[in-house]
């Protein structure tokens, strides 16, 4: 698929669209839908129909960020103290990411550090939205 056929999916709303980075290749899901004519308008979908005309096949690629923690003194992630590599903490971060956590009520789990990390991305998304 090439980049004008994503843009056209991207403003159909059928896809999110943004440009790579330099050097970043697109990695990690594939899928596919079918752009089709019915009654003399173009549709996409995600299977076709017996009485489809002119279905054209149209495979996508898209890649799944986490946000990243920012850089904090050594012993420290995001105000809460940490022993070694802070890796709990930023296990916690990126899980939050992931999840897409808004509140900590979401922030549970057997280790203190993986929680914490995971209650400053909440309080992170939180301050970005002005609450």
């Amino acid at each position: 698929m090439n980049l004008r056929s994503l843009r056209l999916l991207a403003l159909a709303g059928l896809v999110g669209l943004a440009d790579p980075a330099p050097g970043q290749e697109y990695q990690g899901k594939e899928d596919h839908l079918y752009a089709c004519m019915r009654d003399g308008i173009r549709t996409y979908t995600t299977r076709t129909l017996p009485t489809d005309a002119a279905c054209r096949r149209i495979t996508y690629r898209w890649v799944e960020r986490v946000q990243q923690a920012p850089a904090d003194p050594p012993g420290t992630f995001m105000g809460y103290k940490c022993a070694g590599s802070c890796s709990g903490h930023r296990a916690g971060y990126a899980w939050a990411s992931q999840q897409g956590a808004s509140t900590a009520s979401k922030c549970t789990g057997n280790s203190q550090s993986f929680v914490e990390g995971c209650m400053a991305y909440v309080a992170e998304k939180n301050r970005g939205q002005g609450r």
